[in-house]
């Protein structure tokens, strides 16, 4: 067969979509094709992080001769892997033929993700990898090690737009630019993934005028932020709030060269002109993400052509902090930084993507996804060091940032959240066989019923000759009794514990469902994880509380997982041997009944709907006010289609736990496990932080014991019982003004090249 070369970037901790284009030169070809991810040069498969499996991505494909045709596959490089290739393999199912192509693979630091452009015409944008707000100038010390903020891929939006099919493939894309799209040429999967990517905290940048047009009533057209409202030809007068805003001192003023029309904007309901713009920019947010719309083409000669633009790109489009330029002693050009280096610390991963799971992100740890200048003074200072790492945490923090280089939204077996599931499925789903004492009373109990109690009841009664027919239902009522109090079927049971986190944004009926999974079998057993579409994602989870903990048994080699995609999705290979309880991890969007929503009552207070389909318990509302002080509301109960009242009170303390009665009071809450029993109190601890709650957010947090989500289990197990912590994002903070720039880098430039005269005079 014949390909295009190919290479792809991957982030570590990040599930990576991919298409590679291939043909068949003799003959059709109807096979298998296989992503896999290896080290040491293509020779040693890639173990997964604390777990003796390798993961292979497999589907079926078809080739026709002599056609090009995109291949769709994926590949998951874990956490801590410095160096890895690819490998695709393309196995005929009927004869002998088998293709092997390595592809190189080039990672991408913690701070680092993909901007993404659709459009008619995307190489047009060819000119954003040379400005600074992609890739920022650092000097003679950044080179080398890939110095920028993102990757731009130029797509064109046709019959096979090369994009994913499910969210959570979307974790590496910070931003999306849209230019005239068809919207019809992403299929209904991609454009759900799109938008559940938006709600998540993704960010969509819509090039006018002709967009707006092109969306009309596409998938996209309900949360646009503005309508098109006929032609616009632009004069002086209409860029002055954005000159005196975003073009600096030294720099020459953005105006209309010759004819230089747009298109007029009317905005939609809760949506802003962005602030210092006039009109040329609208914005809106759509759960933790947003979308902009420009009344102007952005690749617009006159515009790309103003030397304010990159500034003004960086802080009205991405929405970023303003930066400040600085002389560069060993290069030619300045150098760029946060203007506010107090705050915002270099190579900050928050400040590059606005993409957050719960499950994923909560309480992390900052020094996780920035290098700190903290470490940086330690790392200088070998003497601070270990004052350092015993503040954050341990040594794992500096491996974790200067190894693993996951970032935000990444994929993680040992987040905060994903450590309190371990505990608590450690706790809950704990084997026991039941002791002696145990057996010799349920023994006497059966007994004492099927005997003399039976006969008594029916003697009392006349009808002796009843308890012979009672004796059967008798011995099945104890039966079903020995079981439920054992917690186990003695010797040939299979049972799961099933812990769920369940993030909604508010407004919207699709959430992100991350479910950790415990299984015991007495016999050995291969399992099977499916999962509806291409979407989910499932690997097995490790068993320890520290990735450094993990050790390969003698001998122990690394088993293989396959990832079949079709029509579902099949996670195949992984084995329990008798006896013994091992763990699974598995993430997918799902869609509920509807969302949960906000409304104001008659009085002005808080009505909490739940539309979800779900039995909410447990429920609780913290918001933080205007100015900054913590109010809390107990619901309670809000069942299937009810709504109830969110009465606030000021919080006395800063800090949780807020209802610790009322969380006590049901066995899923409880601050103290019972052993058994599938508990969610340390997941609910961590929902009721309020460290990263800012001026006018609210955050729901309950837990339901619905079963949730399309994870299905081969060979299903007779006893199942689950407990789900939900987080619903009611309001998020309104989006301040945007930060212009401390200073112009060509004024910086003028400054250094006075400097390099004034040294060469003074040396002549």
């Amino acid at each position: 067969g014949g390909h295009k070369q190919i290479g792809c970037r991957y982030k570590p901790g990040h599930w990576t979509s991919a298409v590679i284009e291939a043909k068949a030169n003799k003959d059709d070809f109807v096979g298998e094709m296989e992503i896999g991810v290896y080290q040491d040069k293509g020779t040693r498969p890639v173990g997964l992080d604390a777990l003796p499996y390798r993961l292979t991505d497999r589907r079926d494909v078809a080739l026709s001769k002599g056609r090009m045709k995109g291949l769709h596959g994926s590949f998951y490089v874990p956490p801590g892997v410095e160096i890895a290739s690819g490998k695709m393999t393309l196995a005929q199912r009927r004869g002998l033929q088998r293709f092997e192509l390595p592809f190189p693979l080039t990672r991408m630091a913690a701070y680092q993700y993909h901007f993404v452009v659709l459009a008619r015409s995307p190489d047009r944008y060819g000119f954003l990898n040379a400005i600074d707000s992609i890739r920022p100038p650092g000097g003679e010390a950044d080179m080398g090690k890939g110095d920028y903020h993102y990757s731009v891929a130029l797509v064109r939006a046709d019959r096979q737009t090369p994009v994913p099919d499910g969210a959570l493939f979307w974790t590496g894309i910070a931003y999306v630019l849209w230019d005239d799209v068809d919207p019809k040429s992403l299929t209904p999967e991609q454009q759900r993934a799109l938008v559940d990517w938006l709600h998540w905290g993704g960010q969509l940048i819509v090039s006018g005028p002709d967009t707006l047009e092109t969306l009309r009533g596409s998938f996209l057209d309900a949360y646009l932020p503005a309508k098109a409202d006929g032609a616009w030809a632009l004069a002086p007068g209409d860029f002055e709030d954005l000159n005196a805003r975003f073009t600096l001192k030294g720099q020459r003023a953005l105006a209309p060269v010759g004819e230089w029309s747009g298109v007029k904007l009317r905005l939609a309901t809760d949506s802003q002109f962005v602030p210092d713009n006039g009109r040329l920019l609208a914005e809106r947010r759509v759960g933790r993400g947003r979308v902009v719309v420009s009344a102007v083409r952005l690749n617009d000669r006159p515009l790309i052509d103003w030397p304010g633009f990159d500034g003004w790109f960086n802080a009205c489009l991405l929405r970023r902090p303003a930066r400040k330029f600085e002389p560069n002693e060993y290069g030619d050009d300045p150098v760029v930084a946060w203007a506010d280096a107090t705050t915002h610390r270099r190579d900050d991963a928050a400040l590059t993507c606005n993409l957050r799971y719960f499950a994923r992100d909560a309480d992390v740890p900052r020094s996780v996804y920035t290098f700190s200048s903290e470490i940086e003074e330690a790392t200088a200072n070998p003497s601070g060091m270990g004052a350092l790492l015993a503040g954050q945490g341990g040594s794992s923090l500096l491996d974790e940032r200067e190894a693993n280089g996951t970032g935000l939204a990444a994929w993680r077996n040992f987040s905060p959240a994903a450590n309190a599931a371990r505990r608590s499925l450690q706790s809950a789903a704990c084997v026991e066989v039941p002791g002696r004492w145990f057996v010799i009373w349920v023994i006497a109990a059966y007994l004492g019923v099927l005997v003399p109690l039976n006969w008594f009841v029916f003697a009392a009664m006349g009808r002796v000759e009843w308890a012979w027919a009672a004796a059967p239902l008798i011995a099945v009522g104890c039966t079903l009794a020995v079981v439920h109090l054992a917690r186990l079927d003695v010797g040939f049971a299979r049972s799961e514990t099933n812990l769920g986190v369940l993030e909604l944004q508010s407004g919207y009926s699709r959430a992100h469902l991350a479910k950790y999974t415990a299984l015991y079998t007495s016999l050995t057993t291969q399992y099977e994880f499916g999962q509806d579409g291409m979407g989910g994602l499932v690997q097995p989870f490790p068993t320890v509380d520290n990735p450094k903990e993990f050790r390969m048994l003698p001998g122990q080699g690394l088993g293989t997982l396959e990832y079949w995609h079709g029509s579902d999705s099949w996670l195949r290979g992984f084995s329990i041997p008798s006896n013994l309880v091992d763990f699974v991890h598995a993430e997918e969007m799902v869609g509920l009944d509807g969302p949960i929503d906000v409304l104001r009552n008659s009085s002005g207070g808080w009505e909490i709907i739940n539309r979800t389909g779900l039995p909410l318990h447990g429920v609780g509302v913290i918001r933080r006010d205007a100015a900054g002080r913590i109010e809390t509301a107990w619901v309670g109960e809000l069942d299937r289609l009810s709504s109830a009242g969110a009465t606030f009170v000021r919080a006395e303390a800063d800090k949780g736990p807020w209802w610790p009665g009322d969380r006590n009071r049901a066995v899923a809450t409880k601050a103290k496990a019972v052993k058994g029993e599938a508990n969610v109190r340390e997941l609910t601890d961590l929902a009721e932080q309020v460290d990263d709650l800012a001026p006018g957010e609210a955050r729901l947090v309950g837990w339901t014991d619905a079963p949730i989500g399309d994870l299905k289990i081969k060979p299903a197990a007779p006893q199942s019982r689950q407990v789900t912590l939900v987080v619903a994002h009611l309001k998020y903070a309104a989006p301040g003004p945007p930060e212009a720039d401390v200073n112009a880098k060509e004024q910086v430039k003028q400054q250094m090249g006075r400097g390099r005269w004034r040294g060469r005079e003074g040396s002549r």
